[in-house]
């Protein structure tokens, strides 16, 4: 399990004055990570891929982060586990496919294999089947429940009321706020 803190922080900013008494201006930061640390497991190793990590993101900004080569993952390892993020996504026979040469549902699960790659301890879904067909979409939402089922924690965001089903719980946001919060399973 990982002791990642994700923080979200007010987007205003008040001209002119001081937030924090501190001579700064007020946070424009979307996204504020402090002091993020994770640790694998590889047999008797450890292996640190954030080391005490703290950076923000502001609203606007195009980041790109990289953690597989540079987290001391030799090409061997990274292929191995990219080979079995792929098995786990019910793609171990398409590993030698091109991205042309795979359906939408199979780049979309591809996606989801990359985000199991480094073993997350959440796995966050922004319309994960808003490009879809009916058939493809359950077939993922299928993929979704068993990633859940096997200690997962998932949170997708969805307009779809029929994807919205398969979750445990949902909580509706009307007009910027929370309008309802049910566990329906």
């Amino acid at each position: 399990m990982s002791d990642v803190t994700l923080a979200t922080m007010p987007t205003e900013t008040v001209l002119g004055r001081v937030a924090n008494g501190n001579g700064r201006p007020p946070a424009t930061s979307l996204i504020d990570m402090r002091d993020l640390w994770k640790t694998y497991e590889m047999g008797s190793e450890q292996v640190h891929a954030l080391h005490g990590v703290s950076f923000d993101v502001k609203k606007g900004e195009y980041i790109a982060i990289m953690p597989l080569i540079y987290g001391g993952i030799g090409s061997a390892k990274r292929h191995e586990m990219a080979k079995q993020a792929l098995a786990a996504v019910d793609l171990a026979d398409r590993v030698t496919h091109r991205p042309n040469e795979l359906s939408g549902g199979q780049r979309q699960r591809v996606a989801i294999a990359r985000a199991l790659v480094n073993n997350p301890s959440i796995l966050l879904a922004d319309e994960p089947t808003g490009a879809l067909d009916t058939h493809t979409s359950m077939e993922i939402m299928d993929l979704f429940e068993r990633l859940h089922e096997e200690g997962n924690t998932v949170v997708l965001v969805t307009h779809e009321r029929d994807i919205a089903a398969r979750a445990h719980r949902i909580i509706s946001i009307r007009d910027g706020q929370i309008e309802k919060d049910e566990i329906v399973r």
